[in-house]
């Protein structure tokens, strides 16, 4: 009895170690431009942003074949489109890096909304004079969550 308790213990274990083992082979390697310096994709760092996922999710809904953001992404190899899956929103962007102007108004209104966003997301710097990809992403998540939260409350 007890050799085959030990058996069974000894292949439930190995199971368990082929499945983590097969699962981590699941997760594609993130190349450089993947990893968001702002919360270096940790979920917990993630959640706390505001944010479900970087992806891959689904792209679309209407088609009996559903496509994901990986599919979206191996379509289109030569685009490097970061993601974010917010509350409300599923977000791909592709943007530059991009000079904050010097004009006083647009400058400030920046400066506001990154000084904002700084409360989740604690390695941004609000007086950056540029935005980088990951940032630009932030903020455009940032201001479609804030835009839903006024449209809601204008609708009750």
């Amino acid at each position: 009895m007890t050799k085959l308790l030990s058996r069974l213990l000894t292949g439930a274990l190995c199971a368990s170690a082929l499945a983590a083992a097969l699962s981590a082979q699941d997760k594609p390697k993130l190349q450089k431009w993947q990893i968001d310096p702002y919360t270096d994709n940790e979920p917990k760092r993630i959640a706390a942003a505001g944010y479900v996922t970087y992806g891959p999710m689904p792209f679309g809904n209407l088609h009996a074949n559903k496509a994901t953001t990986a599919d979206i992404d191996k379509l289109l190899e030569f685009e490097k489109i970061l993601w974010v899956e917010t509350k409300h929103f599923r977000i791909g962007q592709s943007l530059p890096q991009w000079q904050v102007p010097t004009e006083l108004k647009t400058k400030n209104k920046i400066r506001e909304e990154l000084t904002e966003m700084q409360k989740v997301l604690p390695g941004i710097n609000p007086k950056t004079r540029r935005l980088d990809p990951w940032l630009r992403l932030h903020l455009t998540a940032y201001r479609m969550e804030k835009l839903y939260a006024e449209t809601m409350e204008l609708f009750g």
